[in-house]
């Protein structure tokens, strides 16, 4: 072979593989038209609207192509030339295969679009035009990148509504979707994931810096697609309005609508609530320096638990209805009462120092506006309230002058009532104060209950006040007044005769006997809310009050007929539980006088309520007592036997 034959093929070679080159480096170029409704599996394609290189689109067209990678590259769109009628002739793009996939953006007019990519292998590019005005059209290329990050990927979560759970949103880059249904938006993005435990309405509370952000949501699972416009925001203020069930995951989907730095802050706000019930009482010592709390959580409402929290100390965790009390407290604070599944639904309720001049239970200027006094504990008071000389001026026996009087009331349980009395430093004179007992059907019609006067008691003293002659069920009135003005706070505790509210109105709230117990109670204030029907020999039940105690195989009797009874009584006794009583039997005639015995043999471990009222329409006072008899026959002394 000789050297021009050699040559010859080496060029012959090396023109082939230069054609082989420009075929792979130079993309194929198409015009949309040509190659409507078809998919490109290519990477880099050069695509020109239906006029090509140079010319311009016809009207009233519509064409579609998909171009696909081939591999697990997305598909990324650069835009070259573009000159279309704004508005009316508009490239769409489609992320994926088809026009149903997510909308990555629509663009018109002469103004270059940025680059747009596909979430992954294939991308969709959709021309139309209308029937008049054309222009130079499109070009644009396309190239293999690698598939950006998916936003669903960095889903960060948001632990729970309110403003101490809000987030900040930054972006100063452009996003991995090029557009939402609220807007096209190439910023950066960023999912939330929130998981309601109550089913309600929630709001989005935004604070905005001045720049567009959309907000999108859906419901149980996050993609590109399947998004539900909240709205796009520039203007803090809340927005939303969403229906929301409790237990199912929400993501929400914030979108910069630029690429520049863009700052929003939000929360999810939370539904109204309702916090539990409960009632806080107060209890100051004889010298305000201290103060007790009993917190009576009476119903859970919409909670399942609650945390007890005093003063920012969480006393109580995760519990339920109940009374829990705090001693020794030396200064005002808050008591909290919060939902253990919503920690922003509060009971709160705020407590001062001891000042017996704001007590719910301080006695009032006039007596028109006396508050009743149930003295179920020590009530305390004070004439150094302010207080000024009422309207009326009841006569009294014991000559007393007045200049700073105030009123409480109380139902008498008995004809006799006592009641102990602590007086403390009094100034200025230092002689205590002077009290009075009226009674009457108004405080325009009062007289004095003989005997009842005191004038004065001194300061720093103690003192036992008896009063007689009064009506069982009937309302008294009890004047103070600082002697010759003197300023005094003073407490008073229960002897015996005056009536308190039953904490045993209901089945469920039974006090417990034991052998040997006796009670002093009430049904005055009692009612029938839960009066059983009555047993053989029992009569039929009013208002009265409920007791329980455990059988223990011995023989029992409960009785009224004890010296602390003054009114006709009946007995009932039930076999347990309070939502199905069984009689056991009953009596309204077994005792001396107008008291009552029922006799019978328990069952050991049987629980047994006993139900006290009054026959007919009868109130009062009675004494209960629980006798038992574990003595059988076969138990006496055998002794000594001839």
């Amino acid at each position: 072979m000789n050297l021009n034959k050699i040559i010859m093929k080496k060029l012959l070679l090396s023109l082939i593989v230069t054609l082989v080159s420009v075929t792979f480096v130079f993309a194929q170029n198409y015009n949309i038209d040509a190659v409507d409704g078809t998919t490109i599996t290519d990477c880099t394609i050069t695509l020109y609207d239906s006029g090509g290189n140079g010319g311009v689109y016809g009207t009233n067209e519509t064409y579609t192509v998909t171009v696909c990678s081939g591999s697990t590259d997305a598909i990324e769109i650069t835009f070259v030339d573009f000159y279309t009628e704004s508005s009316y002739d508009e490239v769409t793009i489609y992320d994926g295969t088809g026009t149903g996939g997510s909308v990555l953006g629509t663009f018109s007019g002469s103004t270059i679009p940025g680059n747009v990519t596909s979430s992954a292998t294939c991308i969709t590019i959709e021309f139309t035009s209308d029937g008049s005005v054309q222009y130079d059209g499109f070009q644009l290329t396309t190239a293999c990148v690698s598939p950006p990050p998916s936003p669903c990927d960095a889903i960060i979560p948001i632990t729970g509504c309110g403003a101490g759970n809000a987030i900040t949103f930054v972006s100063a880059t452009s996003g991995s979707w090029a557009s939402n249904p609220c807007y096209s938006s190439p910023g950066g993005e960023q999912i939330y994931s929130f998981t309601p435990t109550v089913t309600s309405t929630y709001d989005l509370e935004i604070t905005s810096d001045g720049t567009y952000v959309d907000y999108c949501y859906q419901a149980g699972s996050c993609g590109s697609g399947g998004w539900t416009c909240i709205d796009d925001v520039i203007t803090s203020g809340t927005y939303g309005g969403l229906s929301l069930t409790a237990g199912t995951t929400y993501y929400f989907y914030l979108d910069d609508e630029n690429t520049t730095s863009s700052t929003h802050s939000f929360y999810v706000t939370c539904p109204p609530c309702t916090p539990a019930n409960a009632t806080i009482t107060q209890t100051c010592a004889g010298d305000n320096s201290y103060y007790d709390l009993e917190v009576d959580i009476t119903a859970l409402v919409d909670a399942s638990s609650v945390d007890i929290i005093i003063g920012g100390t969480t006393e109580e965790t995760s519990v339920g209805v109940g009374t829990y009390t705090y001693f020794g407290i030396t200064s005002g604070t808050v008591v909290e009462i919060v939902d253990d599944s919503d920690p922003t639904c509060i009971y709160a309720e705020t407590i001062s120092m001891c000042d017996l001049c704001s007590l719910a239970s301080a006695p009032s200027d006039l007596c028109a506006d006396a508050p009743l006094i149930y003295l179920t504990q020590p009530f305390e008071g004070s004439t150094d309230c302010s207080y000024t000389v009422g309207p009326t001026y009841p006569t009294e026996s014991c000559g007393i002058s007045l200049d700073n009087d105030s009123w409480i009331t109380f139902i008498a349980g008995a004809t006799d009532v006592e009641m102990d009395y602590t007086v403390g430093d009094c100034d200025p004179i230092g002689d205590g104060i002077q009290l009075t007992v009226f009674e009457g059907a108004n405080c325009s019609s009062l007289s004095e209950v003989a005997g009842s006067c005191v004038n004065p008691t001194g300061e720093n003293t103690t003192g036992t006040w008896n009063f007689t002659g009064l009506t069982i069920g009937e309302t008294y009135y009890i004047r103070i007044d600082g002697y010759a003005g003197d300023l005094c706070d003073y407490y008073f505790e229960p002897g015996e005769g005056v009536v308190i509210t039953p904490p045993n109105n209901a089945c469920d709230d039974a006090v417990l006997l034991t052998c040997g117990d006796t009670d002093i109670a009430s049904n005055i204030l009692a009612d029938a809310v839960d009066a059983p029907a009555g047993c053989s020999g029992g009569g039929t039940p009013g208002d009265g009050v409920w007791y329980t105690f455990i059988g223990d195989g011995s023989e029992v009797t409960i009785s009224t007929d004890n010296p602390g009874t003054n009114f006709d009584t009946e007995i009932n006794v039930f076999e347990g539980p309070c939502t199905s009583v069984t009689c056991i039997g009953g009596d309204n005639d077994g005792g001396v006088g107008m008291t009552y015995s029922f006799t019978f043999t328990t069952t050991n471990g049987t629980e047994y309520f006993i139900y006290v009222d009054g026959d007919g329409t009868a109130i009062g006072q009675f004494e209960v007592s629980l006798t038992c008899n574990s003595t059988h026959p076969c138990d006496a002394d055998a002794g000594a036997w001839d």
